[in-house]
């Protein structure tokens, strides 16, 4: 047994298993407290069921805060002190111990990432620092290995216009073009040909050999 307030009065509880809904003295409850609710109770020592009206009954305690349930009232001559707690009751207790307790280890987490923010925000050593993206390596990486550049092409940038002609001329791949290029256009004895575009511009674009 432990004490609890019933109706901001402290009394004594007792867990009935057997019970299905509470049972209070007529004593502990005010006019207010009654609903239009009745209840028929049968006691294991007697064959007959007997009505007892609903009431409303606001437990406290220290163990589960603070629950608004139902008790059946029995007449005040039969006033022990004890507040009779039935299954229905229990259970709501049961639920409420559940959610004070996951509501305690939410708060705590939060509190510890507020702390953690704020330790952050304060600390010296992490201001102004930007967490650079990370290097994302494949694995297995495909590897290209490109052919080495010619030395001995001559580079287009230094050779003149009499080099790369006579280049063009050296070249047996461009002995045909340069057999088109008669019916084409040939300037300054070397070999250009002759683009139009879409929108119908002709231009001159050099034959590299």
């Amino acid at each position: 047994m432990s004490k609890v307030l019933v109706n901001n009065v402290e009394m004594t509880i007792l867990r009935d298993t057997g019970a299905p809904i509470d049972l209070v003295s007529r004593n502990h409850v005010s006019s207010e407290d009654f609903t239009v609710e009745i209840v028929w109770v049968k006691q294991p020592l007697n064959l007959n069921f007997t009505c007892l009206p609903l009431a409303r009954i606001e437990l406290q305690s220290s163990e589960f805060g603070r629950i608004v349930t139902k008790a059946a009232v029995i007449e005040a001559v039969l006033d022990n002190g004890v507040y009779l707690l039935g299954n229905r009751t229990a259970d709501l207790i049961a639920k409420q111990k559940l959610t004070s307790n996951v509501n305690a280890v939410v708060t705590r987490s939060q509190r510890a990432r507020l702390e953690s923010t704020k330790r952050a925000e304060t600390d010296p050593t992490t201001r102004g620092i930007v967490s650079e993206p990370a290097i994302v390596v494949e694995p297995n990486p495909i590897v290209i290995n490109l052919p080495p550049a010619e030395e001995t092409a001559p580079s287009l940038l230094k050779v003149s216009a009499d080099e790369f002609i006579v280049t063009q001329r050296e070249c047996n791949s461009l002995e045909p073009c340069f057999e088109n290029a008669k019916k084409e256009v040939n300037r300054d004895k070397g070999l250009f040909r002759k683009s139009v575009d879409h929108f119908g511009k002709e231009s001159y674009e050099v034959v590299i050999p």
